[in-house]
């Protein structure tokens, strides 16, 4: 979810195998398609930088905030990448992987 274009949301998606990406977001809708995807039963990861991405990350199962962020995003999400590097995702979602095979 994000609220860049369709046209840079589809790419970065693609990029990272998302199954489901929504683009053109305004900021108060973020919680409200967190609350929405919940509600459907299904789990979430919501990743961002920016003041107007906090009430998102506090109704993810998951908040991965952007280490340059703002202060707000950095308290508020789960998980700070402090190199500030979107690859870095990756990196969880294999350490994840692996602690769950643990």
């Amino acid at each position: 979810m994000t609220g860049d274009n369709s046209r840079v949301a589809t790419y970065v998606g693609e990029k990272f195998g998302l199954s489901k990406v929504i683009a053109e977001v305004l900021p108060h809708e973020k919680s409200n398609n967190v609350k929405d995807l919940k509600r459907g039963g299904k789990k979430d990861t919501v990743i961002g930088n920016g003041i107007n991405d906090a009430p998102a990350f506090a109704e993810a199962d998951l908040g991965i905030a952007i280490g340059a962020g703002t202060e707000v995003a950095i308290e508020t999400a789960d998980v700070v990448l402090v190199n500030s590097n979107p690859v870095d995702i990756l990196t969880i979602i294999k350490l994840s992987k692996a602690s769950r095979r643990k």
